[in-house]
């Protein structure tokens, strides 16, 4: 039995509950339960948010889920040889660049959970005042 699983049975939460506040499908949440399926990062941020709406109280992550890492040797080092070379904002980056970088490093997401591209912006229909038209 995973950790979520035994969360969820301590605290009485139906996974099609928590599912729909964490908008993730159902099938899914069953598979995180068993402990067939990783979730990400950001997922696990997702359900331990939802834990808290359900439960109105504060949730850890810690709860939900086993924080051991198994990761492999490589992909340590890399990371330690990246944090030893930090390097400076470039001038010509945009915020929204600059957004993206530091969310990376905050919260070490993977690539693919970060926007790719920069809200488009609405143009306004009101007229300003004034002005004729």
């Amino acid at each position: 039995m995973t950790r979520l699983a035994r969360f969820m049975k301590r605290e009485r939460i139906p996974a099609r509950l928590l599912a729909e506040r964490a908008g993730v499908s159902y099938s899914h949440m069953l598979l995180l339960r068993r402990g067939k399926s990783e979730p990400t990062r950001i997922m696990m941020l997702w359900l331990t948010e939802a834990a808290c709406y359900v439960l109105r109280r504060r949730v850890g992550v810690s709860e939900l889920f086993d924080l051991t890492v198994h990761v492999d040797e490589r992909r340590i080092m890399y990371r330690v040889k990246a944090e030893q070379q930090p390097q400076p904002p470039r001038a010509e980056d945009t915020p929204f660049e600059r957004f993206q970088k530091l969310t990376r490093a905050l919260f070490r997401v993977d690539k693919r959970d970060v926007p790719k591209h920069e809200p488009t912006k609405r143009s306004s229909s009101r007229r300003e005042v004034g002005s004729k038209g």
